[in-house]
């Protein structure tokens, strides 16, 4: 019994040596090695998955590890593309045209032109409940963003928004390059059920200047999201 009446007295020694001079340390330790709350998450880019993407001129597209559609096969004169894709994201405010460089095209493209270039004449969006009840509602985009535009009158972000067909966005001499434009819609996009999303673009202002591999995103963020900024994995 004295033997362990020692041994206590010293272990208890040592604990009360220990809670005085190591726990605290000891404990800050602990907490400093335990994992970290994820950051919290920024607003970014939500790519967009065509249920549905058409060429009026009979080009075919095939779509790419990243998301995107590469224009194949005919190259018309005057196109339109016509994109549809569904969507459970709520209160749409933005959206993302990209037009991607590609080695299959003349100059690596973004444009099947001869030269590379491409020339967006027009941008038309329309929603619409997935249960297709009700008209298709046309969204109004506003504030373009571009990375680099031809110029600022006729061959312009803005122009792909007027009803001019021989106006819109080029891009010489930036070939071989990927370019984007973002808009933010003038009203919030989403029913409670999903949203159907059509996205028209002619391409009208020269012959076969129509993008040869496209991809499109949207945000639901308030704030406006950089041009390049991140995008995600696709949003059904």
């Amino acid at each position: 019994i004295k033997a362990w009446r020692a041994e206590l007295e010293s272990r208890t020694k040592k604990l009360e040596r220990f809670e005085k001079e190591e726990l605290a340390s000891r404990w800050a330790e602990l907490i400093d090695a335990l994992p970290q709350s994820p950051p919290k998450r920024e607003p970014h880019w939500v790519r967009l998955q065509a249920s549905s993407l058409i060429s009026e001129q009979g080009t075919t597209f095939v779509r790419q590890q990243d998301g995107s559609y590469l224009a194949t096969g005919k190259n018309g004169v005057s196109d339109a593309y016509i994109f549809e894709t569904q969507t459970s994201l709520a209160n749409i405010k933005q959206l993302r045209i990209e037009a991607l460089a590609d080695d299959s095209m003349k100059r690596s493209g973004p444009g099947r032109a001869s030269n590379g270039n491409f020339a967006l004449s027009r941008i038309i969006v329309t929603a619409r409940p997935p249960d297709g009840t009700g008209e298709p509602v046309a969204v109004k985009l506003i504030n373009p963003q571009v990375t680099f535009e031809q110029n600022t009158a006729n061959l312009s972000i803005q122009a792909s928004l007027d009803n001019d067909p021989k106006t819109g966005w080029a891009v010489d001499p930036k070939f071989g390059s990927n370019h984007a434009a973002t808009f933010q819609f003038e009203e919030p996009v989403g029913f409670d059920q999903g949203t159907d999303l059509t996205i028209r673009l002619e391409f009208q202002v020269n012959d076969r200047h129509n993008i040869g591999r496209l991809r499109v995103a949207v945000s639901n963020a308030t704030d406006q999201l950089p041009i390049d900024g991140e995008i995600g994995r696709a949003h059904v």
